[in-house]
């Protein structure tokens, strides 16, 4: 069983019932969950994944002070076809690989569609991406499993090069994209140490 925080125990009535719920189970209760996954992964998976993390390039919808870089890409699951991945075409423009954004009315700073740098296909090829996607589709609830269930996979890397420069989200509150769900992994943290003068 993953490792599970529990916000609000005062919902539950003894510490044994909080040991027996999982994940799913305690989304459902409390809307939201926060756990240690459980996903075994290769290391020449996660070099690969790492490797594109550091490389992303700069988002370009990112404000211009700020330090965000992204890669994103959109996949469908097929339910019936034991939650097979396929992963959408990307976009070829000026050479760069590139997928198709559409938050609707859910950012006030981007009505419009977005068009991201695409997620490599390396990555999108490692079993550790592909089994995270799995884990998370499987802790879900109420969604229709005879439909193709839209899956989009956001790679965000933040970071503060001075203090003038921040690395924050768009906008820069707590916010919905527009799913039904969303799951976050965090891939590394660093502290970087800046020198005042």
């Amino acid at each position: 069983m993953s490792n599970i925080e529990i916000k609000n125990k005062n919902k539950y009535n003894n510490l044994n019932f909080i040991k027996q719920l999982s994940v799913k189970e305690i989304l459902e209760i409390d809307g939201y969950v926060r756990y240690n996954c459980d996903i075994s992964a290769s290391e020449e998976d996660i070099k690969i994944i790492e490797k594109e993390f550091n490389n992303l390039k700069r988002d370009k919808y990112a404000l211009e002070n700020t330090q965000r870089h992204r890669a994103y890409s959109n996949a469908i699951i097929l339910p019936w076809l034991n939650n097979k991945i396929v992963w959408l075409p990307v976009i070829i423009e000026e050479g760069e690989e590139l997928s198709i954004y559409d938050q609707g009315n859910n950012n006030p700073e981007h009505t419009e569609v977005r068009y991201f740098n695409a997620i490599s296909q390396e990555s999108k090829d490692t079993k550790l991406l592909n089994d995270l996607i799995i884990s998370d589709f499987k802790n879900t609830i109420g969604l229709n499993m005879s439909s193709p269930i839209f899956v989009g996979v956001h790679f965000v890397n933040t970071f503060c090069d001075n203090s003038k420069r921040q690395g924050v989200a768009s906008p820069d509150t707590l916010h919905q994209d527009g799913e039904p769900f969303t799951f976050a992994h965090l891939v590394s943290v660093a502290m970087i140490m800046l020198m005042v003068e």
